[in-house]
């Protein structure tokens, strides 16, 4: 990717189970502009901990998540 100056939006929607946390096999990639960046954004995901979705009784529950990440590359990968 480096060596092409790939950049642009991935855009993955994944699974935040009950405790915060996102397993690698709930990562799914919805759009990428190169098959380069599907291991980089499933490696981010899968190691992010988020706050888990409440019911109204204050029950922590699964929660389908939906966001684009960029990528630029300005001299070494970044998102």
């Amino acid at each position: 990717m480096r060596r092409i100056g790939l950049s642009g939006n991935v855009v993955t929607q994944f699974i935040v189970g009950p405790d915060g946390d996102v397993r690698r096999e709930d990562i799914e990639i919805i759009s990428t502009p190169h098959p380069d960046f599907t291991d980089a954004v499933r490696d981010a995901v899968a190691s992010w901990k988020f706050e888990p979705g409440l019911e109204e009784d204050g029950r922590t529950v699964a929660t389908r998540v939906r966001i684009r990440i960029p990528f630029r590359y300005r001299g070494r990968i970044q998102f």
